[in-house]
């Protein structure tokens, strides 16, 4: 799932090519899902025209705040959602193979269009899994309306002090991995994140909290800064992560294959399957590739460790 990083680099794009410029149309692909109740129509009424004032971005959510007044549309990328700007590549979760350039591209839920002429910039939000959501916000600061206003602090943005942070750990009773997850906890904080911290802080994600010393508790601290700032620094791009860290043999744990083609009258669509095959054979190339086998990896002080990936509240 995109999270932190990867939403910090989708905002980004949004506020290079547009903070400032007239949403000059809004292309929006019906979808009740990822929409809900908002209409496309009513996205265009309210959005086309209008100068985009800024892109912010608290948690896993970022949204687009419009000129003048209090609007603003909100998104949220969901498991597979990213952002795809016309004649360049997809800024996806992780980095793909080369596709066909299409236009619109599959997956498309909506289209930005900025400009006109030779200057004309189309800016695509895509999400082959339809996990993502998107909503208009009228009338109320984002940060005051649910689901913003129940998050916890954000480790880039508003990050809690140590002296603040280690007491809220220690009361708690469950997986130290289920409080990192725990959006209420902190904002942003998701699957590989949480392991990348637990990694490095060396602590087992089924470590119960109120089980940690405040030693543990403050290298868990410093390691969620570290984390997130060192992922947002390379621009979520994986390939420049340093080469220690465990997302480097994440991709691919325990698939070794596709999962069977839904039977006849399945709801799952064939292009989310298909998104689903295309990362599965992707992580075993990948891993044909390493050095090592998949269950080790070189560690910073240049040793080898052994992997072993523990399943904790559903999540491997």
């Amino acid at each position: 799932m995109p999270e932190i990083a990867e939403v910090e680099r989708a905002a980004s794009i949004l506020r290079n090519h547009c903070k400032g410029k007239v949403l000059r149309r809004i292309q929006v692909f019906e979808d009740e899902i990822v929409f809900g109740s908002t209409k496309p129509s009513q996205i265009a009424s309210c959005l086309e025209g209008k100068v985009m004032s800024n892109f912010h971005r608290y948690g896993k959510y970022f949204w687009m705040e419009m000129e003048g007044e209090k609007t603003n549309l909100l998104m949220h990328l969901g498991m597979t959602g990213f952002i795809h700007i016309r004649g360049q590549e997809p800024a996806y979760y992780r980095t793909k193979r080369n596709e066909v350039e299409e236009w619109p591209p599959k997956w498309t839920k909506f289209i930005l269009e900025v400009g006109e002429g030779e200057d004309l910039v189309e800016i695509a939000f895509r999400d082959p899994r339809r996990l993502s959501r998107v909503k208009l916000i009228r009338g109320a600061e984002v940060r005051d309306v649910e689901p913003l206003s129940k998050l916890g602090f954000d480790p880039i943005i508003n990050p809690i002090e140590l002296d603040g942070y280690i007491p809220k750990v220690i009361k708690r009773g469950c997986p130290v991995k289920a409080l990192l997850l725990d959006q209420t906890f902190n904002a942003g904080v998701g699957n590989w994140v949480a392991d990348e911290v637990l990694f490095q802080a060396k602590i087992h994600p089924e470590r119960k909290c109120n089980t940690l010393t405040e030693k543990e508790v403050e290298e868990m601290y410093k390691k969620t800064l570290e984390v997130c700032k060192t992922a947002i620094e390379c621009q979520a791009d994986h390939l420049k992560f340093p080469s220690y860290w465990l997302f480097s043999k994440r991709w691919g744990k325990g698939k070794a294959k596709p999962k069977k083609k839904p039977k006849k009258g399945s709801k799952r669509k064939k292009e989310e399957m298909e998104s689903e095959e295309e990362e599965i054979e992707e992580a075993q190339e990948e891993a044909a590739e390493s050095d090592l086998p998949p269950n080790q990896i070189l560690l910073q002080d240049g040793s080898i460790g052994d992997i072993e990936w523990v399943t904790v509240g559903g999540r491997t």
